[in-house]
């Protein structure tokens, strides 16, 4: 702070000095048209009490010049400012915006922001854009009315960005994210945003582009992905890991593609039909995890296709009038796996299942279905498809086939133990074939005029046990 400093005489007492300190006022300093000259438009750098005002007039450039904001205070108050021939705004302190204008990268040399302190938004209820010029943000992005328009394709995010206020911002071309930063009103529309140890706090809202190397969202953060343009998931090196919330509220297919990863800790949650859709490429994964969820909202539909999906004990949950489908080849469910809610789990396609799981709402609908010491806890329905392997009906749990497709019992090395129940509720046969076998120790039952029938290969086998009953 500048001060003005008073002296004060005694005739009585002989000279002494009384300091009384005063805020100097606000030195203001106006730049309306031409070329920017640091130390003569304004000081450089602008220290406390400067305050540069860009008011309207002709055009108005930065040509290969520095302007550092120390301390001081930027009033954007209109017209688009032209950065050229490499320079370079740095701004520590505040830079408000106050229009509807763009910084335009105008030619030569790329020009640069830095942004360590606050780039504010306070008037102006449409866009103000980032052109091509290099944003450089490891501060404040201050949003408080209209948009904040990333849409040059030069932006990175450093370690420390927070994005606030009651507006929004928008990206809308390629962008660096590098550490952790937190949100409040981030959107992402366009381009390619690639994490280096990216952690998002907060919300983000997703409506379209490619998300691309480390990413994380944080225990308490969300994604929500909502209705736009393409939504891709996409290279080797990319692995986004959810702590938090993924909420799919759009029927826009996510599109994992070039072995990309996504390894849910948290709640997936698709609250819209949509699909996960493998866009070519190395093979992509997703992974749920012991202690998450994987969720279709009531009445929505979640299809998981070709992607590769392994479920580590996580539970995958169906709520009312809702489904998850499994229609890849590459569906491997491990020990642990919960099938829950009032809905339905279908598998259309192969899948492997690993070890115990349970059941509420299992349907086993087309496909092969192929056990290692597969236990179900529970209740399955059988509609369709080919069950090979080694598999248990645990004591309790129940098997229940209904009508639909071709029901196999297939293999030489495939095993099914019923401890349980198996309710044949169908006139559907059961086709059993090369040398597959079927040990009854609980109850079979055929609940509608069926057949067991033997279909080629090795013989295969029925028996019933002591104790049991058909």
């Amino acid at each position: 702070m500048k001060h003005q400093f008073l002296t004060f005489r005694s005739a009585a007492y002989g000279a002494f000095l009384f300091t009384l300190a005063q805020p100097a006022t606000a030195l203001d300093y106006v730049f309306s048209a031409g070329f920017y000259a640091p130390g003569t438009t304004a000081p450089e750098p602008l220290t406390s009490n400067d305050v540069l005002q860009i008011n309207t007039g002709a055009f108005k450039f930065f040509s290969g010049i520095t302007l550092t904001n120390a301390s001081g205070l930027v009033n954007w108050n209109a017209d688009h400012l032209y950065l050229q021939s490499g320079a370079l705004v740095n701004n520590q302190s505040v830079w408000e915006a106050r229009t509807d204008s763009n910084l335009v990268n105008n030619g030569g040399a790329l020009s640069a922001f830095s942004n360590s302190g606050t780039f504010r938004k306070s008037a102006g209820s449409g866009n103000t854009t980032i052109g091509g010029i290099a944003f450089v943000n490891s501060g404040v992005i201050d949003a408080q009315i209209g948009t904040i328009l990333f849409g040059g394709g030069n932006a990175t995010f450093q370690a420390g960005s927070q994005f606030i206020g009651a507006g929004s911002t928008m990206i809308n071309g390629n962008a660096n994210f590098n550490g952790v930063f937190t949100s409040s009103n981030l959107s992402l529309g366009a381009g390619a945003f690639t994490g280096t140890s990216a952690k998002l706090q907060g919300n983000v809202t997703l409506t379209g582009g490619t998300v691309s190397g480390a990413w994380e969202i944080a225990s308490g953060a969300t994604l929500d992905a909502r209705s736009g343009g393409f939504k891709f998931l996409d290279g080797s090196a990319t692995v986004l890991t959810n702590n938090g919330t993924i909420d799919w509220g759009t029927t826009n297919p996510w599109y994992f593609q070039s072995g990309a990863a996504l390894v849910n800790q948290g709640l997936f949650v698709a609250s819209e039909t949509t699909s996960v859709v493998y866009n070519g490429g190395a093979a992509p994964a997703f992974t749920n995890q012991s202690g998450a969820t994987v969720r279709a909202a009531t009445g929505k539909t979640l299809t998981i296709g070709g992607t590769a999906f392994t479920n580590n004990g996580g539970a995958l949950d169906a709520e009312a009038g809702g489904s998850i489908v499994y229609s890849g080849s590459a569906t491997v469910f491990n020990a642990g796996t919960q099938f829950t809610g009032a809905g339905s789990n279908r598998v259309t396609n192969t899948a492997a299942f690993n070890g115990a799981f349970t059941s509420s709402n299992l349907s086993l609908d087309t496909g092969t279905s192929t056990g290692a010491a597969a236990k179900l806890q529970g209740s399955a329905t059988l509609t369709g498809g080919s069950l090979s392997g080694t598999w248990e009906i645990a004591s309790g749990a129940t098997l229940n086939a209904r009508s639909g497709g071709f029901k196999f019992l297939d293999g030489s090395a495939t095993v099914l133990t019923n401890n349980g129940t198996i309710d044949w509720g169908t006139t559907n046969p059961w086709y059993f074939q090369s040398g597959a076998t079927l040990v009854n120790q609980g109850l079979f039952v055929a609940s509608e005029t069926t057949s067991l029938v033997y279909n080629g290969g090795a013989a295969p086998a029925l028996t019933n046990q002591s104790g049991a009953t058909v």
